[in-house]
């Protein structure tokens, strides 16, 4: 669109619309000042409804010039129509501390007025502003009060809203299970209600979620649905948010023209509305594209825009966003001066605010920029910097997710002693009619003396029903606390494990990427001499670095299994002999004579029924093991004999040994033997091989002694 026409329509709108509110806003002060109490009271109320999002300054002090008039009138019922209309202006103003503040003070009022009804509309908004400001418990604490008001006195437009909502605030800690869950039954209400204006918005959501899963077309799947429901209720502003999602999200897929198209269309409604944010970053994604398309132009128009805009808006951290794509943009054009100066400027404002994420990109280019100046030593520096943030930014994440995991854990155990508290309020209401019955027993003995006996006997019956209510929830909250009590067990049990996968993956796989990245280091440095012949070493390297992580890979996808007796087994005779001879074999070729091997077979041909990636599982990390763990010059020695049922397999070694304290631990997933932690290795072996030996109704048995070797002796079923 022709940038001159842009200008030119903005003026002309906002023109036409500040003088017609400027005619409006004298006549509505005219009509204000020839009234007073009450009905000046409802006008500015409606005023202030009125330029919620167009004039909040205005909207926020017509709503406390009404807040005056229900004070000055004494009157709770028009204290909180004000108070209300207050948080609502500071809500719009983005200052949601304020706003948080002022609802507070509206639960009171609602409370005094009996006007429980808006309690669900006050906790809402509550719970909406601590998101915004990033306090996810006390905005879930919110919602949920809310959620219990609704199906208290609420409809079903109220449940499907407040579902909403949640859903955005677990979506804010990454918990998208329950975000999903929610979104799913705000919709189901929605389509069985036909809330035709709640439907697109819920879609656009739940795309959302699949956008962050990175399941793109699933993600496009509900944009589009989004975009047939907003065309029937001409929600122009939400339209134009689905428009640039969709857009998104071809530009992931690699659809860059149509890609371009929708977000086209995105800013061209956000221009008609005047919504500069939603401009900015729209102008800002359509560079992306042009920049991916290599129209480097287009694309630096784009990001011009979009920081023209950012500065207008005085939104800082957006500025120092784009100022980095347009750096990264001239480093492709190769225009490196200006380069160099997009990524000083980020570099102020990235140090000022300690922005983890932008510093990351920002070492990462500059690295590229001294790299493509011929200072390697500076390149470097920020190659080590770069490295140094990304980990720190790994170990944030490590640590947010397990908060995340504890503030989730924290919001169930409020669930569950809210849960008690209701059982607790119960077992008092039954002892409140108790006392009452015993009362109006006493009422009746002092009116009626005739019927004293019979009254006897109906307080003795009451009273044993009551004692035995009292005993039954008794046992009731013991089997809760034991519950609760194995929960948290198993949740610590949870956290352990996750924190050793944690820590193996991010040792195991630190070696073979550091090596990848060196390597393909040098075949730059290779390809930029010219010397394409010294390629092949370094690509072996990094051929056996991908081998060494997909086969810690596979493990971890093994043992990662649920139940072993649901894998899918496909076995087929194996002559175990042969198999056993191959693996010593390749072996062999590995340990280059280092170690000795004897394999003993009685009779010379044993055959088995058995998986054969079951059977690699068992053999190849048993006999690993045997020479990883023994001394030079040793002997490993593997023996195999039969009987009419069963087939029996020893390998004996005379390595380090296996401590007998830690005996108990020899199939744990992650642990490792505290005298072997010098050598290489996952943890996973032997819990592999008990799974896999499970799996095929195999048995084993370990006979270790420190220092003086290990037998492991295998049985397997003849079938």
């Amino acid at each position: 669109m022709n940038i001159k026409y842009v200008t030119f329509y903005l003026f002309f709108y906002f023109i036409c619309n500040n003088s017609l509110y400027s005619q409006n806003d004298a006549k509505f002060e005219q009509k204000l000042q020839s009234v007073k109490g009450k009905e000046r009271f409802k006008l500015l109320i409606q005023a202030s409804d009125s330029l919620l999002n167009l004039n909040n300054s205005q909207a926020l002090q017509y709503a406390l010039e009404a807040y005056d008039i229900a004070m000055e009138q004494n009157d709770n019922s028009l204290k909180l129509d004000a108070n209300n209309m207050i948080g609502y202006a500071y809500k719009s103003s983005y200052k949601y501390a304020e706003s948080i503040r002022y609802f507070q003070y509206s639960i009171t009022l609602a409370q005094i007025t009996k006007c429980d009804t808006l309690l669900i509309e006050i906790y809402n908004n509550i719970g909406i502003n601590y998101r915004k400001l990033n306090q996810i418990d006390k905005s879930l604490e919110a919602l949920k009060k809310s959620e219990y008001y609704i199906n208290k006195f609420g409809n079903k437009q109220d449940l499907s809203d407040i579902k909403n909502n949640l859903s955005n605030t677990y979506r804010q800690i990454g918990d998208y299970d329950n975000a999903l869950k929610y979104l799913l039954d705000a919709l189901r209400i929605a389509n069985e209600q036909k809330f035709l204006k709640s439907i697109p918005r819920i879609l656009n959501n739940i795309g959302n979620i699949y956008g962050m899963l990175e399941n793109n077309r699933q993600a496009l799947d509900f944009y589009e649905k989004a975009l047939k429901g907003v065309e029937k209720i001409n929600d122009k502003s939400l339209k134009s948010i689905i428009l640039n999602n969709l857009g998104n999200v071809h530009q992931k897929l690699k659809n860059y023209d149509r890609a371009l198209e929708l977000l086209q269309l995105s800013l061209e409604i956000k221009e008609k509305l005047g919504d500069k944010p939603g401009k900015a970053i729209a102008t800002s994604n359509l560079g992306e594209v042009y920049q991916e398309k290599g129209m480097f132009e287009k694309s630096a128009n784009c990001f011009n825009t979009a920081l023209e805009l950012k500065k207008e808006l005085n939104d800082q951290k957006g500025i120092a966003t784009v100022n980095l794509k347009i750096g990264i943009l001239n480093l492709k054009r190769n225009k490196l001066k200006e380069a160099k100066s997009n990524l000083d400027e980020t570099l102020l404002f990235a140090y000022e605010k300690g922005c983890e994420g932008i510093r990351k990109d920002l070492f990462e280019n500059y690295a590229k920029y001294y790299a493509m100046t011929g200072d390697y030593k500076k390149s470097n520096e920020f190659k080590d910097k770069f490295i140094a943030i990304k980990d720190s930014i790994m170990d944030l994440e490590r640590t947010r997710r397990l908060n995340e995991l504890f503030l989730k854990f924290s919001i169930e155990q409020k669930d569950k002693d809210l849960e008690l508290a209701k059982k607790e309020g119960s077992i008092r209401d039954l002892e409140l009619d108790r006392q009452k019955s015993v009362g109006l027993l006493l009422v009746i003995i002092i009116v009626l003396l005739i019927g004293i006996i019979t009254i006897s006997l109906y307080q003795l019956r009451m009273k044993s029903r009551f004692q035995k209510k009292l005993i039954d929830k008794n046992e009731e909250l013991i089997t809760t606390q034991y519950e609760l009590k194995a929960a948290y067990e198993k949740e610590k049990e949870l956290n352990k494990l996750k924190s050793n996968f944690i820590s193996m993956v991010s040792h195991e796989y630190r070696t073979p990427l550091t090596v990848i990245q060196s390597a393909s280091d040098i075949i730059k440095y290779y390809l930029i001499k010219d010397e394409t012949r010294l390629f092949d070493r370094q690509i072996i390297r990094i051929q056996q670095c991908v081998n060494s992580m997909t086969s810690i890979l596979d493990e971890v996808l093994f043992i990662g299994r649920p139940d072993s007796s649901r894998l899918n087994l496909k076995k087929i005779k194996v002559d175990l002999t042969d198999y056993i001879n191959e693996q010593v074999t390749n072996l062999k070729l590995i340990d280059k004579g280092n170690h000795r091997f004897i394999v003993n077979c009685n009779p010379e041909q044993i055959f088995i029924f058995i998986d054969y990636l079951v059977l690699n599982h068992i053999f190849s990390n048993l006999i690993s093991n045997a020479v990883k763990y023994s001394p030079e010059e040793s002997t490993i020695e593997i023996s195999l004999r039969e009987d009419a049922s069963e087939i029996f397999c020893d390998i004996t070694d005379q390595g380090i040994g296996i401590p007998s304290s830690e005996i108990s631990h020899l199939y744990e997933p992650f642990h490792r033997f505290s005298n072997g932690l010098s050598k290489q290795g996952t943890g996973l072996g032997l819990s592999i091989v008990k799974r896999a030996l499970d799996s095929a109704d195999g048995k084993i048995e370990i006979i270790s002694e420190i220092n003086q070797g290990t037998t492991v002796k295998l049985r397997f079923k003849k079938i």
